[in-house]
């Protein structure tokens, strides 16, 4: 308890999360949200691209929409790795554009391909990538947290969870609620940090961190497919969520978990229960997201609008 004591004074800034509105009105909003304008138009013939960011910051996902006839299937081409689009509805198509956390800012070239029944299309932008700002914390681990730093443990952690989220559902398992927060409290550490261990060990916060008291009921942040339920040397007892196309959400250091594997659950549905488990100095929530298979910065992805 000391330790994570610890971590909240360390903590410079704090950021409140609180909201004018009750649930049902945040989700009647949510569904009520139109389309955005898109922040730049690409037209070629009777296909048309949509970007609906100017730029992106350093973990953070943009969303790309495009729109024709006859379009059999599509492709976005960032860093040489090829991602899906994803058709909604007739002739619409969407595809996540992802900056990982450890992208160096500068301009990046984009290729969309688009296949037709009797042509292809190769279309080109340009994306500004900015950073993010990420700061470093100093953390020391006593007793038995300090054998939880072994990077063994965190790198065989990191490819069981890349082995799950490197699949993907090509549905939208997400509901025309969208996503939100899992808790109404206060951060205690941002997504993206550099963490030094005892002064000799440097990883990488994943997610957000909000205070929970011991037992607090954590909800799921959209409706989803239960992918996994158990325990971890890191996350300790950890759920993760499929969301669809590629979307996950993760929930760590739970004192219980009230879903199994294979469970459909609805937004807002209780996972588990805050807790104090693995590499945890002291009861709080450790939340975090995936898209494309890349660890993003989901208190920014809440906030992107999305197809349902």
């Amino acid at each position: 308890m000391q330790l994570f004591k610890f971590l909240l004074v360390y903590i410079v800034i704090i950021y409140p999360i609180t909201s004018p509105f009750a649930q049902d009105d945040i989700d009647a909003i949510a569904q009520a949200q139109p389309r955005p304008m898109p922040t730049s138009v690409t037209v070629d013939g009777d296909i048309t691209l949509e970007r609906y960011f100017p730029s992106i910051h350093q973990g953070s996902v943009g969303l790309i929409r495009l729109t024709g006839s006859d379009i059999v299937q599509a492709q976005l081409v960032f860093l040489n790795v090829n991602y899906p689009f994803f058709e909604i509805s007739n002739n619409e198509w969407y595809s996540f554009l992802v900056a990982n956390m450890d992208i160096q800012p500068r301009d990046y070239e984009v290729t969309i391909l688009v296949e037709r029944s009797n042509s292809k299309l190769i279309l080109n932008e340009v994306v500004k990538v900015e950073s993010a700002g990420y700061i470093t914390q100093e953390f020391e681990m006593l007793g038995d947290l300090a054998e939880l730093i072994n990077p063994e443990l965190e790198s065989d952690e990191f490819t069981q969870l890349d082995a799950i989220t490197e699949n993907i559902s090509f549905e939208a398992l997400w509901d025309a609620k969208g996503f939100d927060l899992p808790l109404d409290s206060e951060i205690a550490s941002s997504f993206g940090t550099y963490r030094l261990l005892n002064q000799s060990i440097r990883t990488r916060h994943t997610g957000w961190d909000q205070q929970a008291p011991m037992g607090t009921p954590i909800g799921v942040v959209a409706t989803g497919k239960v992918v996994f339920a158990g325990k971890l040397d890191i996350r300790g007892n950890y759920v993760m969520i499929d969301h669809g196309y590629g979307v996950y959400s993760g929930y760590a250091h739970l004192s219980q978990i009230h879903v199994t594997r294979g469970q459909t659950i609805v937004k807002g549905q209780v996972v588990g229960m805050s807790g104090n488990t693995g590499r945890s100095g002291g009861a709080h929530l450790h939340w975090e997201m995936k898209v494309n298979d890349e660890w993003i910065d989901g208190r920014a992805f809440v906030d992107v609008w999305l197809p349902s």
